[in-house]
């Protein structure tokens, strides 16, 4: 059942990913899509593989689970820095 949640997260984030990335499509060069947006899906990806390896007993996939949520909270750390930044920016003018 573990496998199972983590595939679940995995094809939520990916589903999250892909939604966002189809509304700022437009909005951004090729070159900030590639920057934002590739990273994530294959973090999600990782995540997707080990959970389908974690729900067949493989649970040597958590070992690589562990880095890849590691760099997934440095990624939201640092939007949520730039966020915060961004808004103090606004909020001076």
């Amino acid at each position: 059942s573990m496998g199972l949640i983590i595939l679940l997260l995995g094809f939520g984030g990916e589903y999250i990913t892909c939604r966002r990335w189809w509304l700022a499509r437009k909005h951004l060069s090729l070159v900030r899509n590639l920057i934002a947006f590739v990273p994530l899906f294959i973090c999600y990806m990782g995540i997707i593989i080990g959970g389908f390896y974690t729900t067949f007993g493989l649970y040597q996939a958590l070992i690589c689970i562990a880095p890849i949520a590691v760099f997934l909270i440095g990624i939201s750390i640092r939007d949520a820095w730039r966020l915060l930044i961004n808004t103090a920016n606004y909020t001076a003018r």
